[in-house]
């Protein structure tokens, strides 16, 4: 039996990954997800939650040490001196930052003490990128669905990766932006009311089952 892997959100970010290590899976749909890295999508996702809560020129301050935190674990988890090196500095700005603008920052007030699970942990967490894994092997067919309006997903950032993807041949890969609406997807969780994009479920039972006609095993389960 094969699997199917109708995949939301965050879950559609380890598709690839799931699909690069099994020979099983048949096929991913997925929806309102990110194809981008995890730091990447961090910074996106603050940025418009910053700009909103702090204004523009504020938000850039604030993302900007957002962004040094980020890097601090990732370069740390290779070079542990590094940690010490800039501790004390960015430390500082973190402080700085909080009593200047207080409310909700994507960041503690320090970054603590080198701790080396937790550096790595971090590290890797930030580093974790979907993209990697169109690096391997395997001939599973993806179907992405974006929001236009995503302000979770970098919608434009994830559609520039799969066009690379695409151009490179090896992976079958569709696509569709849905025009004026956001993450909630058309109410995603409340389909049982049928709040969907017009043309959504066509979409993808029409793709899904061009897929099952075409596979050799016949059986799929989601």
């Amino acid at each position: 039996m094969s699997l199917g892997l109708a995949t939301n959100s965050e879950s559609v970010r380890f598709a690839p990954e799931i699909a690069a290590h099994r020979n099983d899976i048949s096929f991913v749909y997925g929806t309102v997800g990110g194809v981008v890295d995890m730091k990447s999508l961090s910074l996106f996702q603050m940025a418009h939650r910053t700009r909103k809560e702090h204004g523009e020129s504020s938000a850039n301050e604030i993302i900007g040490i957002y962004e040094d935190v980020i890097d601090l674990y990732v370069r740390s988890a290779k070079d542990p001196s590094y940690f010490n090196e800039v501790k004390a500095a960015l430390d500082k700005r973190m402080s700085d930052a909080w009593s200047k603008y207080g409310g909700t920052l994507p960041f503690g007030r320090r970054v603590g003490t080198y701790n080396e699970s937790y550096v790595r942990r971090m590290a890797y967490n930030y580093s974790y990128d979907p993209r990697d894994y169109f690096d391997k092997s395997f001939k599973t067919p993806f179907y992405y669905d974006f929001a236009e309006l995503d302000i979770n997903v970098p919608t434009d950032a994830s559609v520039a990766s799969l066009e690379e993807i695409m151009r490179r041949g090896e992976h079958q890969i569709e696509y569709k932006i849905w025009p004026g609406i956001d993450h909630d997807f058309g109410e995603i969780y409340w389909a049982w009311y049928g709040i969907y994009p017009k043309g959504y479920l066509d979409r993808m039972t029409d793709w899904t089952w061009e897929v099952v006609s075409n596979n050799s095993a016949n059986q799929i389960a989601f």
